[in-house]
Order: structure tokens, then sequence, then C-alpha cells
């Protein structure tokens, strides 16, 4: 019997319609689920009691609150965020908990650095006597000032433990790792005489300018920022929507988010801030206040020497064309966005890098003064941030210890505001270099300088010339590899922690992690790791260094803050971010200690900015004479004013490297101390990795240029380094701009993160700031030809 194709299809129709409809293929799948679940080989969570634990992430600064499932209080199944939401390193808190690669020993390297197949596992007690005797030498050789650390936790109490610690060694170097907010203190003590940071109030705003700050991609505590940013795209009654002004040389996310993208040349935001500055001079739109700021007029420096004023500057020296000629931005549209911001009553200039490093401190200078010109330290919307009053550290006499001065000081780098920014590169430089004095004894904490630093050759060189590398952390990566000792550890849900700063918000914050769970392995918190060789040392270091534990540690500067009776708590985010007064509602240092245990944070809003100033006349000031005072002799007038200053790029020999390498970051993609996990790896777009494959982004026009099409293999150089990568045809970067991710290229951890691309941090150039020694990244000079 024939059937026809119409019959055919009606057929088979029909009888996957009635089957569907039969109870039959149901049932067979519930038993063939029951059956499957029952194998023995089949791997499966333990079953028990699920309930959720309370704390607070560490894992950035942000200090979010925290949720955590656990089947049966033991093991740990899940996180997630409160009101605040979840960032992609908080959601992997777990992840990183039962990492493959976590450190679950002591290790001792027996064969040479950088080999990880010597690591041989030692007791705590042979790790610490090692280390104890090493400093006991140099204390008894007077050699104290050897010794120095890397940390990568900046924002918590074990970074003065640390200052303590080695100050009691008789050393000063002590180093952070880099972030966007490490020129601050240098700038506000340029400006404003006072040793702080700045806020901003981003909740009550109706314009934001934003220089490089990538609001949607990492630019300060993640989950509080995409909060707050979500609400200025939310129309509400009484509150219209937020216009959001992004100026970048990329097209990132927080760029496609804004109202509006303008695109610049790499490097000259700030040229771009002085251009709209001139608008707002010229056109009179400007707060009259700051005609009473030193230096906004011409001005007399202490010498007598008469010097220009930056009104004077801006007005002959930052015309629109003459910045459009900078910048690439018209100057038609120049004008127009200094209208707009000029209008908005309460607008606010924001600023960041989008490499997550700091800018220079010229262009940091620019950014502040823009927000003096809209008068916001007035508004409310740009504050001088206060300290959190967390109890002192005992003082140790300059008589009881000897101190050499900083190693970048005594290899003599000149920096003026060196002591405001923790100049990491000039120390790294003076290591490899060998001048000023060795550096015997390293303590790296918790951070991959190896992998996450820019020009990461300079700091495998610098490694080279250490006599001990000590690395405290809890995973196997690139720094812990090329250490000598390795003390495990433990990781966030194990361990009692503070976080204070809420970096970019105005308020003061401090809050408590507590562990949820017991550590897996043999491992003791760094705090403890300090206090330990401290009483090991003996004599003025176990003196400066009192406590019994960290425990102990964190109630001591936790009494500080119950002490000073400031501040409120509370576990509602929008309070952090808006609220203009508080009223105490905690107790004593043990009550207090008992709600920031329970996941409540401790905040303070901001002080009025003329109680913290500190100029001669109280005011904040145009003038940089602090430049002058650190007896820098100066005869460019600009040199002492906010202004531009434009970066030189090494283009190789003849001017090979014609094109520009820009490294960015991503807030899905981690670059910093903790890898990729494996939920973020699922993340990852496929035009950024595929399978080993790292893809850079170029222009259509560039692409053209030279030849390449959409997903074509190439070899990307600059002179720091070449790499095999694919090519991503797309406009997000300007014409001759290569655009690169960070985050990949590890040669750490597991398969599923190791030798995944390339790290970016080797092929770009780092630029040192004069007056902060921070190392400045932009672009770097490279090339691109097929592989």
């Amino acid at each position: 019997m024939k059937v026809g194709r119409r019959a055919f299809i009606g057929f088979v129709a029909g009888a996957v319609g009635g089957t569907l409809l039969s109870p039959l293929p149901w049932k067979l799948a519930d038993d063939i689920a029951i059956w499957t679940q029952n194998w023995s080989w089949r791997p499966s969570p333990e079953r028990g009691h699920r309930a959720a634990k309370k704390t607070i992430c560490t894992l950035c600064g942000g200090g979010c609150p925290i949720e955590v499932d656990f089947i049966d209080g033991k093991r740990a199944v899940y996180a997630r965020g409160g009101d605040w939401g979840i960032c992609s390193l908080g959601a992997s808190a777990v992840q990183y908990l039962y990492a493959p690669y976590r450190v679950q020993t002591p290790l001792k390297q027996t064969k040479k650095r950088g080999d990880i197949s010597g690591f041989k596992p030692i007791t705590w007690n042979e790790a610490l006597s090692e280390i104890t005797q090493k400093i006991t030498k140099l204390l008894g050789e007077r050699k104290g000032h050897s010794v120095a650390c890397i940390t990568g936790q900046k924002y918590s109490s074990i970074f003065d433990l640390w200052k303590q610690f080695l100050r009691a060694c008789g050393s000063k170097n002590v180093f952070s790792m880099p972030d966007s907010f490490d020129c601050q203190r240098a700038v506000s003590r340029a400006i404003f005489g006072a040793d702080v940071t700045f806020g901003f109030n981003l909740a009550d705003v109706t314009c934001v300018l934003s220089f490089g700050a990538e609001w949607a991609d990492g630019w300060g505590p993640r989950a509080p920022m995409a909060k707050v940013a979500s609400g200025w795209f939310s129309e509400n009654p009484g509150k219209p929507v937020t216009e959001v002004i992004h100026v970048s040389s990329r097209l990132s996310m927080s760029a496609a988010k804004a109202s509006e993208w303008v695109a610049v040349k790499p490097g000259t935001e700030a040229a771009l801030a002085l251009g709209i500055a001139h608008v707002m001079i010229k056109e009179n739109r400007f707060d009259p206040i700051v005609r009473e700021y030193a230096g906004f007029e011409d001005w007399t420096d202490l010498s007598g020497k008469e010097r220009r004023g930056f009104k004077d500057l801006v007005l002959k020296d930052y015309t629109p064309e003459k910045v459009e000629k900078i910048t690439g931005v018209e100057a038609q549209k120049i004008v127009e966005i200094a209208h707009s911001f000029a209008k908005h009553p309460k607008a606010v200039a924001i600023w960041g890098q989008g490499t997550g490093g700091p800018r220079s401190f010229y262009d940091e200078s620019v950014f502040v003064t823009l927000n003096l010109l809209k008068g916001n330290l007035e508004k409310g919307l740009f504050h001088l941030k206060g300290n959190v009053p967390v109890a002192p550290l005992p003082a140790i006499e300059d008589e009881v210890v000897e101190t050499a001065p900083r190693l970048e000081v005594a290899a003599d780098w000149k920096i003026p505001f060196g002591e405001y920014s923790y100049p990491l590169y000039p120390f790294l430089d003076a290591v490899a270099s060998q001048k000023g004095y060795p550096i015997e004894l390293l303590f790296v904490q918790e951070a991959n300088p190896v992998y996450c630093l820019p020009e990461s050759g300079l700091v495998k060189e610098a490694f080279s010339k250490i006599g001990m590398v000590v690395d405290v952390t809890s995973f196997m990566d690139e720094t812990a590899v090329n250490a000598d000792i390795i003390l495990p550890a433990p990781v966030m849900l194990e361990r009692w922690d503070d976080v204070y700063g809420l970096p970019v918000f105005a308020q003061s914050m401090y809050a408590l992690s507590r562990p949820l769970i017991n550590a897996k392995y043999d491992v003791r918190h760094p705090g403890d790791v300090i206090l330990n060789i401290a009483v090991k040392v003996g004599g003025t270091v176990k003196t400066a260094l009192p406590w019994r534990n960290y425990t102990d540690y964190l109630k001591f500067r936790i009494k500080g803050i119950a002490d000073s009776g400031r501040g409120a708590i509370t576990n509602r985010m929008d309070e952090l971010v808006s609220v203009s007064t508080v009223k105490k509602n905690f107790g004593d240092m043990e009550s207090l200690w008992r709600e920031l245990s329970k996941g409540k944070i401790w905040f303070d809003v901001p002080p009025s900015a003329y109680e913290i100033i500190g100029t001669d006349n109280g005011k904040p000031q145009f003038s940089i004479t602090a430049l002058g005072e650190a007896e820098m002799k100066i005869e460019k007038d600009e040199l002492l004013l906010p202004h531009y200053e434009p970066f030189v790029v090494s283009k190789g020999s003849g001017g090979e490297h014609s094109l520009l390498l820009m490294a960015y970051n991503c807030g899905f993609i981690s670059t910093g101390y903790l890898p990729n996990s494996y939920l973020m790896m699922k993340n990852i777009w496929d035009f950024q990795l595929k399978g080993d494959d790292i893809f850079v982004e170029i222009n259509p026009a560039t692409a053209s240029k030279l030849g390449f099409r959409e997903g074509d293999m190439a070899v990307l150089k600059t002179v720091k380094g070449e790499a095999r990568v694919r090519v991503h045809v797309v406009p997000s970067v300007p014409k001759g701009v290569i655009g690169i991710p960070k985050g990949f290229g590890h040669g750490a951890y597991d398969v599923f993160v190791k030798d995944k691309g390339t790290n970016a941090n080797r092929m770009v150039e780092i630029h040192v700031d004069p007056v902060t020694g921070l190392g400045i990244e932009v672009v770097t000079g490279a090339k691109l030809v097929r592989a």
C-alpha cells in the first residue's frame, strides 16, 4: 500500500500527539529517572536539610551581604546576595571553597624557584621556624629594612597589621596591589591639604559625566554600584531619568548602557574635561565660590614668582578647537556636553580607568576641579570621605626601632607624593636593578603580582633578585609557583575578616565577615601567621603586636568604633548610599561585635569637607603648591595646576609598532587575585575566547587595511612580548587601536583556567607617574601580523 507524503505527515503527527497524550511515556521517563539516580557510580551531592547562613563577602572591596545555603550545616552548595545583589565573584564563593587548586598544607620549594614539581609538604612549625630564623638573622645584622610585603587586602585591618609588623622590624616597605583609587590620597593632599579619599552621592544625581569610570563593569563595589546605576535609568515620580554621558575609547558595557557614549582617543579624557571647563568658565556657568580658591586666578608662589592661574590656562590652552585636535571629539560636541553638564543642578563628574588601575595625578586633579566648578563640594555630591574610627595600633618609637627609608627612596626615586600612594613599580624597579639595598625577605599575602601586574616581566625579574619569597595564599597561583615557602590561608567562608572603606560612595563603612564552615585543610589566617611569627621573633616585634590571635585583634579594632560613638548599623543598602544623617543604634564593643557578626554594617555619613580641608586658608586650591614645597624645581606654570599631560608610547625600533594596544577589564571576568571560576568561564562570550584562543578587537577599517577577517589567527607583538590571537572585527574600538581583554592566559590553577588565551599584562607597558610613582597603564605600541 502506498502512503502519500501528506497522509504520512498526518499519520505521524497523530501518532505523536496520541503518544504524548498517553500517560505511558511520562511513566517510563519517571521510572528511568528514578533508576538512573540510584546508580551507585552516579555522582550526587549529599542530601539533607538545606538552610542558609549569612555573612559579609570580602572577595572584593565591596563588603556586600551574602547568603550561603548549606546541607545539614556542613556542605556549602549555593551563594546568593541580599537586596544588594551579588557579583560574579560572590556568586562563585562556593566554587572557590571547593576549588581543586587550593593549597592544603604548608609547602617548601626544594628545586629551582618556579618549578612546581619541587614543592614538598612541611609542617607549620617548620615553615614558621625557617621564616623566623631569617627575620632574626636580619634583625641581628641591622637589616630589618630588607623585609617587604605586598598585600592584596587593602580594605581590611590586616593592611595595618602588616605595616605594624614591618615597622617593628624596621621596614617601611609595605605595598598594596593597584586599583582605580590609588591616586586619590595624593590628589586630596594637593588640592585639599588632607590625606583622605573621595566619595560621591550617586543616588541623587540628574547627570553623570563619566570619564572612563566603568560603572557597569567593576568600578567600585560591584553589586552596590549596579544597584545604584539601575536607579539612574528608572523613571520615578518627581525624579527624571538620569542623563549618563560616558567618555571612553572603547564601547564598553558602561558606554553601551549610557544615555550617550563619547568616543575619545585613548588617554585623552582629561583634555576633554578641560575643554568642558573652558566652556563653563568662558560662559560664566560655574559656581562663583571657586573664585575664592587659590590658583583659580593668577597667583604668586612661595619664592615670589608670578604664576598663571587655572582660569587663564583653561581659557587659552583648552579651547574646544584645540581639544578637538587632542581628543578627536568635535568642538561643537564639546560645547554641547559642557552645556548639558552645566544646566543640570545635580551633575557630577566621576572617573576611572578601563584597565582597573589608577589614572595619573594630573588627570585626577582635572576631574576633581570639574566637580569644584559645579559647586559639588557645597551641594553634597562630591565628598571628602571621613575615616572609619577603628582603634589605632600601638605606637612604635623611632628610638626603639631603627627604620631605613623605603626602598624606592633609597634608590633615589624622587616622588613628591609617594608617601600617599604606595608606589609599587619604583619598588620593583629598585629590586630588579639592585639599587638602594637588597630585599632579603618578601611576604606576598593573597595577591598574585606575577600574573596581575602589568609589565609582569619586571615582576619576575624583581622576584629573581629577592632572597626569600613567602606567599600566604589559598591557591596555587603564578606567584605561589614562584615562592620559596607557601603558607595556606582559609578562604572567605572559613574565616573572620573585616572590610572597610566602600570606595566610590560618600559614606564610611565597616563590616565583619564571619566563618560559616570549618576550614577544610591545614590552613591559618594570614593575620594569625603574622602574630605567630611576631611571638617567635620576640622583643620589640612581639611587643608591637600584643594580640593572641586575629579575632582578638579585630575586637580591638572594633572597640575603637564603639568608643567613638559615631555612626549607626544597618542591613539596608539605601542607607549606605543616600542617608544624610545617622543616629547611634548600638552599644559597647561586645554588642557591636554581635550585630556585625549577624551581617549588619556600620556606616557613618561624611563630615563637612571644611572640617577636613587642611590648606592655609581652609579652602580647596587649584595651585598645587605642595609640589613646590617638595623642593621640585618647576619652571612651567601648568605643572603647578591641574592640566592634561600627554603620554609617550614606545613604538619600537623604526616605529614598527604603529598600532595602539589597549587592555580592558570586563565585570564578569576576574582580573585580580581570584581566577575565573567555573561559573565565570561559562559566561565568557565566544568572541572573547574560543577553545584556548583569545580574541582581540580591531575596527573594521583597521581590519580592512591589514587584510584580516573575523576569526583570523594573528600574532600580536609589542615591545614587551608577543602572542597568538584571533581577530574580532568590531567598531567598539577606534581605528588603529587593538583591544585585548584581561583575565586570561593563566599559567597556573587547573585545566579549566590554565593556558586559556594570553595574559594581557605581559604585553602592555607601564608609565610611572612622576608625582605619585604609581604605574599608569594607557596604551602600548603594537603590531598585528598574520600567524
